[in-house]
């Protein structure tokens, strides 16, 4: 695209040479509040990668060639608008001499033919490209053992090309034009790296503290955001209700603890006697449910309910988008336990959670994307379904990508053993380079 006006930021901490941002860019100032590039000045803070505030030095406008990035997606768009785009794909523009970080899955192929075996490895190499010069780009090459070659030889020769990656993918940097000169199968396997939300601005501990009068303690904050997340999926609009599984003594037995570390009862009631339908209500010690319990009052102060009163639809407050990390892996954890599913499939973990409800599906995409971790969101229209009827559903694929520590933090916060542990399926097979702990600031769309 030619032409079209861009505009290039100067920061005091760092002072890019080249590239720029499209004007329709919106920024995160380091308040977290977000402003349009074209409202931005000289002296306003932005937030930075590492949640730091860098000062502006001043704003340069230029028009340039740009180029629109947008996550590949195999959703079904026939029936709607032309142009028309799923719910939570990345998609974002900048200038062709932008420098971006990439992430590329490395190939590792074996192919044995007759008394020989070829071997396919993808590597980080310096390519001579026409008009473009010279270029770091991965590259897959293949080098062939032959009967005579002893089986050590082989072991070397990939332990010397997969050297330079230990999770199994190639980190490097390109500025946005040449992201072209990549192959066609590499450019499938290659992801932008994006950074998680650093900046942390606590909210719920600050409430607790006005509320119990107290300096509570991290267990106490920690059962409080577990309990939003359980109730988002679990729980009943009209207070401190869960719907649960009477079978399900993991998590039944962990709302209590919950409960109790919060001055709450939790009481139990089996719903069906020939079923596993139960309920749990928390009660305060005085028998009351609501009036003074902490958790219904924090939904609705805190904006649990869309619109602040008891009754009104759930909804996952922005806050959560800021809020300390742990806050909002417990709030993860217990989504999880109430709605969600964990398990490996095709080689890696995932979970899933469905939504009907606009306002807990645009919660779901905030909390996980500010953790810096990677989802995919399918939808199901409206229909019928063995004679019940289905509201439209989003359906979130959550998965670990570049940050596996976060991911597997918000596992094991789980309180249902087999959401913990998910089961392996039939397809399963390990990774041919074994994963080792990234670094957590490095995340995929």
């Amino acid at each position: 695209m030619n032409g079209k006006r861009m505009m290039l930021l100067m920061a005091t901490n760092r002072i890019p040479s080249s590239g720029g941002l499209s004007e329709n860019t919106r920024l995160f100032l380091s308040n977290g509040t977000l402003i349009d590039i074209t409202k931005l000045k000289s002296g306003d803070r932005l937030l930075s990668a590492e949640g730091k505030a860098s000062e502006v030095e001043r704003v340069v406008q230029f028009t340039g060639n740009l180029v629109k990035f947008t996550q590949t997606f195999s959703h079904v768009t026939t029936g709607f608008e032309p142009g028309y785009i799923p719910y939570g794909v990345v998609s974002f523009t900048v200038s062709d001499t932008q420098a971006l970080v990439f992430r590329t899955l490395q190939r590792l192929k074996v192919t044995r033919v007759k008394e020989k075996r070829v071997f396919e490895i993808t590597e980080l190499r310096e390519q001579l490209r026409e008009a473009v010069g010279m270029l770091m780009l991965p590259v897959t090459g293949s080098r062939t053992f032959f009967s005579s070659s002893t089986v050590r030889e082989a072991k070397d020769y990939v332990k010397r090309k997969t050297a330079a990656s230990d999770d199994g993918y190639i980190t490097w940097n390109c500025v946005a034009k040449n992201i072209a000169q990549l192959s066609k199968e590499l450019r499938v396997s290659t992801k932008v790296l994006l950074s998680p939300m650093n900046l942390e601005i606590p909210v719920l501990k600050p409430w607790m503290d006005k509320w119990y009068e107290e300096d509570v303690t991290s267990d106490k904050v920690e059962a409080l955001a577990w309990l939003f997340g359980f109730w988002i999926g679990n729980g009943y609009k009209k207070g401190a209700i869960f719907g649960l599984q009477s079978e399900g003594h993991d998590v039944n037995d962990y709302l209590r603890n919950c409960a109790g570390k919060l001055g709450m009862i939790c009481k139990f009631k089996k719903r069906e006697e020939d079923g596993f339908r139960a309920e749990a209500t928390l009660l305060m010690p005085d028998g009351s449910r609501d009036r003074n319990s902490p958790l219904t009052n924090a939904l609705e102060e805190l904006r649990f309910y869309l619109h602040g009163k008891k009754g009104d639809p759930k909804s996952v407050p922005k806050f959560l988008g800021f809020e300390a990390r742990s806050v909002r892996e417990y709030f993860m954890a217990g989504l999880i336990d109430s709605d969600g599913s964990t398990k490996y499939q095709q080689g890696t973990v995932r979970a899933c959670i469905k939504t009907t409800h606009q306002p807990i599906r645009d919660g779901i995409l905030l909390v996980w994307r500010s953790l810096g971790l990677n989802l995919t969101v399918s939808f199901e229209p409206e229909q019928m379904r063995r004679d019940v009827h289905q509201n439209d559903t989003w359906i979130f694929d959550l998965f670990e990508g570049a940050n596996k520590p976060v991911f597997w933090s918000i596992l094991e916060k789980c309180s249902c053993e087999r959401k913990r542990n998910p089961q392996k399926d039939k397809d399963y097979r390990p990774l041919l380079c074994p994963p080792v702990k990234p670094n957590a600031t490095d995340v995929e769309p």
